[in-house]
């Protein structure tokens, strides 16, 4: 980004130790002012996100949310809520999910980038990010 606009990052994930692991990278690496805030509720994302209590240049998604909790949140339908209320946000979804099938379905829904929860999946984030906010320079 070329302006001095705070850029604004929500990541979504159930697991509070990844979370972080994602903030701190994305913190790092982008060169931004940047304000990074966790949820590790698609429910409660969705509920602030419809209510106006949260706004995000990005969501970073994790592809299956809560599923300790055994309320495993169906990404294409966060997807499409994120979407219908804020179909400027960017969404970069990130999964354990070893099938591309899996991954290319995350586009199919309308999600920007997807970033595999691999051995390189911290250095990849903060690319994804940076691509879904310069599309012409990806």
């Amino acid at each position: 980004m070329e302006t001095s606009k705070e850029l604004k990052i929500v990541i979504v994930a159930d697991n509070p130790l990844f979370a972080e692991m994602l903030k701190k990278t994305m913190s790092l690496g982008l060169e931004e002012d940047v304000v990074i805030k966790t949820l590790g509720s698609a429910d409660v994302f969705l509920k602030e996100l419809e209510s106006n209590r949260v706004s995000s240049d990005v969501v970073v998604l994790d592809y299956k949310l809560n599923k300790r909790a055994g309320e495993e949140k169906d990404c294409k339908s966060v997807i499409d809520q994120i979407r219908r209320v804020s179909p400027e946000t960017a969404i970069v979804v990130i999964s354990d999910e070893k099938d591309m099938l899996e991954a290319a379905k995350t586009l199919q829904y309308g999600a920007n980038e997807y970033v595999s929860k691999d051995k390189f999946a911290f250095s990849h984030i903060t690319n994804a990010v940076k691509s879904c906010l310069n599309p012409s320079r990806s």
